[in-house]
């Protein structure tokens, strides 16, 4: 009969639609384990997260789970350079936002501007609430590549000089300037996430592994390391000293890691220095004599640190300045 002929033709397609649809539905991935800190990353925040093209670059890692922030009653996430908040009441889209942790970092900083020229096209003016600074060359490079201001905010600050390092504020970001690195790196995000966790006084506890939550192992399955040096700029004949923190997935201190270092002088000579093992809190350091080299010029520090089967490098600098 025809008509049964049709029905069944219908239901078959339809059948089919319906079969190729399940899937996709499937496949929508809600929850991400992160075997590296330990954490996860779930529904809202979770589709926010990889709704970028490179989140390892402009978020980081999560460094915490989801929680309810008591003061705000809202649910939060930290991540190695952002903290996401899930605004219940907003619009569909508009529920995940980032806070202005540039901002809140920004209130505690020491900067020191840097004279810089920005009567060009490699810089551009932005005018906000607090008040018109310029990002310019590299940074303006790197903001415009990976989101700009819906991404980071508005700048809030100059590039200024704090520390050892020159960075730049934005609402929701601190870029840092590291020509040490090859030029494809030259410009990083810092871990603002962590630094104003640390900065709130929040519960340690939330940056700990739940093993009854986390499948994941409570091995070191990474190691991380970052070096510095006590002076930025230094006298020829003075004395430097190199601080190499190493740490695993979960920020936990690696002892007895095995630590290289290797400055390159700006007079073309080389100087290999073996520092003692990581302590305890997973912190090596040496003093040396940076002897004698022209002024206006750059030590590169290339860092090795060696711990079981990792194997990884670092690296630091310094600069002769008279």
């Amino acid at each position: 009969m025809p008509w049964l002929r049709r029905c069944l033709t219908l239901l078959f397609l339809a059948g089919v639609i319906a079969g190729a649809s399940f899937p996709a539905s499937a496949q929508q991935q809600t929850s991400r384990e992160f075997p590296e800190t330990g954490k996860v990353v779930e529904g809202e925040f979770l589709a926010f997260y990889l709704s970028v093209p490179d989140p390892l670059l402009v978020y980081g890692l999560p460094i915490t789970n989801e929680f309810i922030d008591p003061t705000a009653n809202m649910k939060m996430q930290y991540f190695q350079k952002a903290r996401f908040e899930l605004h219940e009441d907003a619009p569909a889209g508009q529920r995940v936002q980032l806070s202005p942790l540039g901002s809140l970092v920004f209130q505690r900083a020491q900067v020191h501007p840097v004279d810089m020229a920005t009567n060009t096209p490699a810089c551009r003016a932005f005018t906000s609430a607090a008040g018109r600074f310029y990002v310019c060359y590299a940074f303006l490079a790197f903001f415009d590549a990976n989101g700009g201001l819906a991404q980071f905010g508005y700048p809030i600050s100059d590039f200024s000089r704090e520390g050892d390092l020159y960075v730049q504020y934005f609402e929701r970001a601190r870029f840092e300037w590291h020509p040490e690195m090859s030029p494809d790196q030259w410009v990083r995000l810092a871990d603002i996430g962590r630094m104003q966790f640390d900065q709130s006084g929040r519960n340690p506890g939330l940056l700990k592994v739940d093993q009854a939550e986390f499948k994941g192992s409570s091995e070191m399955i990474k190691m991380q390391s970052h070096a510095f040096v006590g002076k930025a700029v230094v006298k020829a004949g003075d004395t430097q000293t190199l601080y190499v923190v190493v740490q695993d997935q979960q920020y936990q201190p690696v002892n007895d890691a095995l630590v290289t270092a290797r400055i390159s002088q700006p007079s073309g000579e080389d100087r290999t220095i073996i520092l003692p093992p990581s302590d305890v809190n997973g912190v090596s350091q040496v003093q040396f004599n940076v002897g004698q080299q022209a002024a206006d010029q750059m030590a590169q520090i290339q860092v090795e640190v060696t711990s079981g089967s990792f194997d990884i490098t670092t690296a630091a600098w310094y600069r002769f300045w008279w």
